[in-house]
């Protein structure tokens, strides 16, 4: 992301002021701040903060906004010159910038019209402010590409103090709040994060989205309770979101709860036919109502069993359709006709009658036949996964391909 750097001398011109009653200290620094302006000698600036600090400190300035306003604009003034010149950028500059213009504003509010703004501090303080929390927001960027994920929450949660100010909510930016989530999220400060999630959702922001993360920050805390009553709540709140309803399909298939799986995972492909993943979770869904490990005793022909079978060969295929290069979808396909290959023989083994048993025999073959160009695919895809390899060499031996099988069986020995 680029950062904008903001010329602030047009929010900060006309510093030439007439103080009645003020500290000399505040006063200096505002001397200071002009001849900076006039000047650009940054010891002009390092003079001016060293004055307002002191006046800060000052039981007779401490508590006045005008004390504050000047605070944070020394020190924003100082990072935009580190801009200007290249030097390095403290990173504290923005956040004592900050800082300083949210307690002046505080101060305001409170209407004390001895320790309140005059007008044309009123008015320069909300764009202040403003191009404050882009430029904070922007060192929140570089920290977080960085990796430094705890100062990118600190910087971000600067930004989103600005914003959180009754004269500056119109204007929010909620990239400012999500990013100080996901920072938070990443240095693992998942009740910070959990914070943020709440505020966005306050906000209307994209709250299936919230919700499933917020859910998932619960989970990484170890708190599956409030984990899974988060997805609970927002599914009531937003019942037709796609992602809260593949959320709950994971919590029930974590369960073994494969029939509630099932009907959250059908409203979801209604919502979203088109979803690659969502084909692929109906189509293994599908696959694990077909039990392929207990295949004794048990007719392909079943009704039930027929129509799951059917069912899990269609949602694969349409994985496959909408995107040709889905592995995993390839692979379960092949897995799937190899299965019900083995069930059918399975159920052919258990004939008494000749010509039957080949007839059933026949079609196990069959089937066998159709897994092998998806699990070549899913080879073509994936040359080194082990369990293709499994499969496909099993498949050359019993059909005596056997150049094939010694090119498979030689990589395998190999890994």
């Amino acid at each position: 992301m680029k950062l904008k750097h903001l010329i602030l001398s047009a929010a900060f011109s006309g510093l030439a002021l007439i103080s009645f009653g003020q500290s000399m200290k505040v006063e200096s620094a505002i001397g200071y701040m002009n001849d900076y302006q006039k000047y650009n000698e940054i010891r002009d600036l390092d003079e001016a903060i060293k004055a307002v600090t002191t006046a800060s400190k000052h039981e007779k300035t401490s508590n006045q906004a005008r004390t504050w306003y000047y605070m944070g604009l020394s020190h924003q003034l100082m990072f935009q010159d580190s801009i200007r010149s290249a030097a390095e950028k403290p990173r504290d500059l923005l956040h004592v910038a900050i800082d300083a213009y949210v307690k002046a504003a505080n101060i305001d509010a409170e209407g004390d019209k001895k320790r309140d703004l005059d007008n044309s501090l009123k008015e320069r303080l909300p764009l202040n402010l403003l191009a404050a929390a882009r430029q904070i927001y922007g060192q929140g960027v570089q920290e977080y590409q960085g990796k430094d994920f705890k100062a990118a929450v600190k910087s971000f949660e600067a930004a989103a103090s600005v914003y959180r100010l009754p004269m500056l909510k119109a204007q929010t930016d909620t990239n400012a709040f999500n990013n100080a989530a996901v920072s938070a999220a990443a240095a693992g400060m998942y009740e910070e994060a959990i914070k943020y999630y709440d505020e966005l959702l306050a906000m209307g922001y994209k709250p299936g989205e919230m919700y499933y993360l917020k859910a998932k920050a619960y989970s990484e805390m170890g708190d599956d309770t409030k984990y899974e009553a988060t997805i609970k709540e927002g599914r009531e709140k937003y019942p037709s979101d796609g992602i809260l309803i593949t959320e709950e399909l994971n919590m029930a298939l974590k369960a073994g709860k494969n029939d509630q799986a099932l009907n959250n995972l059908k409203l979801a492909v209604e919502k979203d036919p088109n979803n690659k993943v969502l084909q692929y979770n109906l189509g293994t869904i599908y696959y694990n109502l077909g039990d392929y490990d207990n295949l004794k005793g048990r007719s392909p022909y079943e009704e039930d069993y027929v129509e799951i079978m059917k069912s899990s060969e269609a949602a694969f295929k349409k994985a496959v359709e909408l995107d040709s290069e889905y592995f995993d979808a390839h692979y379960n396909l092949g897995a799937l006709y190899i299965n019900h290959a083995k069930l059918i023989q399975a159920y052919a083994d258990e004939l008494t009658d000749d010509k039957a048993y080949n007839e059933e025999s026949a079609k196990a073959q069959e089937w066998y036949d159709k897994s092998i160009p998806s699990l070549e695919k899913a080879l073509e895809l994936n040359p080194d996964d082990f369990n293709t390899l499994t499969a496909l060499k099993d498949l050359y031996l019993y059909k005596g391909e056997m150049d094939k099988f010694k090119v498979i069986n030689e990589k395998l020995q190999q890994e």
